[in-house]
């Protein structure tokens, strides 16, 4: 019985995921339901925050948040092992303000138990405190998240709608 109500749960969670691929514009990539924007530049966590505003007024871009449950995570980190990006990117995740309780700044509280943090990660710093993902040397190829200090100047991924998708999935 568990198992029918956790697929029906994950179900439902899906179908909340907004379809807006169709409509990304040019300087965004469609990956899944969702557009994404890859910098060429870097800059550090806040300064990549306000890029990403700045980019399109008015459609909410901000830096990208996951829902695992939808394979968001998966897809993205698909799309980027084709292209071969390997540098750590700068995405919205960040414990600043409370240490050790991660959220995603849409609010949603990231998952630390996922298989999607390196090893050991994130660590309970008040210096570390803004997520990066970057592709993992050791072995295999898949992109983990890390934490780490948010002046540091990296690249960066954009979401559009990010604000948006977590009020679509309180509704």
């Amino acid at each position: 019985m568990k198992t029918v109500a956790a697929i029906l749960t994950l179900i439902i969670v899906c179908s909340i995921c907004i379809t807006q691929a169709e409509l990304c514009p040019e300087e965004f990539t469609a990956i899944g339901d969702y557009c994404y924007y890859f910098s060429t530049t870097s800059l550090d966590w806040e300064a990549a925050r306000l890029h990403c505003d700045d980019l399109i007024a008015d459609r909410g871009a901000d830096l990208a948040v996951f829902d695992l449950t939808c394979g968001d995570y998966r897809k993205l980190t698909a799309h980027m092992d084709i292209e071969g990006y390997t540098q750590g990117y700068w995405i919205g995740g960040t414990d600043q303000g409370h240490n050790n309780f991660w959220t995603w700044i849409d609010s949603r509280p990231m998952d630390l138990g996922s298989n999607t943090w390196k090893a050991d990660e994130p660590l309970n710093s008040s210096q570390w405190n803004c997520a990066l993902m970057q592709r993992s040397m050791e072995g295999y190829a898949r992109y983990e998240l890390m934490d780490n200090s948010c002046t540091e100047v990296l690249k960066f991924v954009c979401q559009l709608d990010v604000h948006a998708k977590a009020t679509s999935e309180v509704n």
